[in-house]
């Protein structure tokens, strides 16, 4: 029996990293709300679909177990292309969304009066985006462009190209700034990244 193929979903295709970054949360949340939040972002920015049907995780696995609690991987793989760029088919966003849960356990606590239920454990989210040219090979596969392709490209269309690196630069950080604000985390600059514990419903 032959081995199966596998190839990378951008084999073939030019594509920079423009940004990565994981963020870490240990503390109480609810990862319920906070996929729904994430998701609504995601379709707000026009990567995603509003629709559940047509939005799916790429890849999940959850284990569980009494002594450590719940394994979550989630992955998510979502893109857009620019509006200013959909006629040159030349330019795509890409999102690579990486959520792992650890220890995840339900806790209990008193809110007005009220038993309520939360998730407790340890939180990653690894953002890294990508900017894809030529997402359709549309210029590669043409019989005239293909040849100029390049020199296009990098040279006549430099600071086009520049442009669009910052435009995703910028859209994955305002993307960790809302994580971070949605987790009640403090930014006290680069590699001094510090926690604090959300404010709690009273005990």
């Amino acid at each position: 029996m032959n081995k199966p193929v596998i190839f990378h979903r951008y084999k073939g295709k030019e594509q920079m990293n423009i940004i990565s970054y994981s963020i870490v949360y240990k503390d109480i949340f609810s990862l319920d709300d906070f996929l729904a939040l994430l998701h609504g972002w995601l379709v707000e920015n026009e990567y995603a679909s509003g629709d559940d049907y047509e939005f799916r995780e790429d890849f999940y696995l959850q284990r569980e177990s009494p002594r450590t609690g719940k394994q979550i991987q989630i992955r998510w793989r979502v893109h857009k292309v620019p509006s200013d760029t959909k006629k040159t088919k030349l330019y795509r966003y890409d999102f690579d969304i990486d959520i792992d849960v650890r220890g995840m356990q339900q806790v209990e606590f008193m809110h007005e009066g009220k038993k309520a239920t939360a998730d407790k454990g340890e939180l990653e989210i690894q953002v890294t985006g990508n900017l894809v040219i030529d997402y359709e090979e549309a210029w590669k596969n043409h019989p005239w462009l293909k040849r100029y392709k390049k020199f296009i490209i990098h040279t006549w269309l430099k600071s086009q190209t520049k442009e669009q690196k910052g435009e995703l630069d910028k859209e994955g950080k305002r993307l960790q700034d809302f994580i971070k604000e949605h987790l009640k985390m403090k930014d006290y600059g680069p590699g001094q990244l510090k926690y604090y514990n959300p404010t709690r419903p009273p005990r």
